[in-house]
């Protein structure tokens, strides 16, 4: 068990450290753009700025201003887009390591640990353990491990690609390991600490 916790381990840290390069790399051409297009638009704005002083300064400031921000607005929205496109493509290659993960051999023996974890989360009560249709195949060692007497369902989403999650119907009680619920927490987690604020 602590091998499958120490490939977990691994395969986060791979993952975060994946993550960062490619935040840092994006982060520094981002950058650079965001930089270019505000020096090429005060440069245009200094020479606009000597000829409207001559005819009405008053004017020209007005129209400057609605003009930079209207800029200004554009560059954060350019890398507001840049930004989703990144967390975008870290979590699709994020997915598809998971993925991966449950063809493997760990696979089974991490399912089994998650639900007996997840099961004395929820509490005493008649529980159900939902998993992918695919992950039917462990139903057999989920109910010798956490107890026959609890149920097994698989669930209808496509979009559930691993993981359980297990629901006491009597305390009303939910309880989430699934892999979109994982990715969600770590899609979270990445956006504080990333450095991809947009200002």
């Amino acid at each position: 068990m602590d091998n499958v916790n120490e490939q977990l381990d691994e395969f986060a840290a791979l993952v975060l450290r994946d993550a960062n390069e490619k935040r840092e790399s994006l982060i520094n051409k981002t950058e650079a753009e965001y930089k270019q297009i505000i020096d090429d638009k005060e440069n245009e704005y200094l020479k606009e700025s000597y000829e409207a002083i001559q005819r009405s300064k008053s004017e020209f400031e007005h129209e400057a201003d609605e003009e930079m921000h209207h800029a200004e607005m554009e560059a954060k929205k350019k890398v507001l887009l840049k930004r989703e496109e990144i967390i975008d493509d870290i979590m699709n290659m994020a997915k598809e390591r998971l993925r991966g993960f449950t063809k493997s051999d760990a696979y089974g023996e991490w399912l089994v640990k998650k639900a007996e974890d997840a099961l004395r989360e929820a509490g005493k009560g008649n529980k159900i353990i939902y998993v992918s249709r695919n992950d039917m195949r462990y139903a057999d060692s989920l109910k010798a491990a956490v107890g026959a007497d609890t149920e097994v369902e698989s669930v209808a989403d496509a979009g559930f690609i691993g993981g359980l999650r297990v629901y006491n119907a009597e305390r009303r009680v939910s309880v989430d390991y699934s892999f979109g619920e994982l990715l969600s927490d770590e899609k979270q987690s990445f956006l504080q600490n990333s450095g991809l604020v947009i200002r």
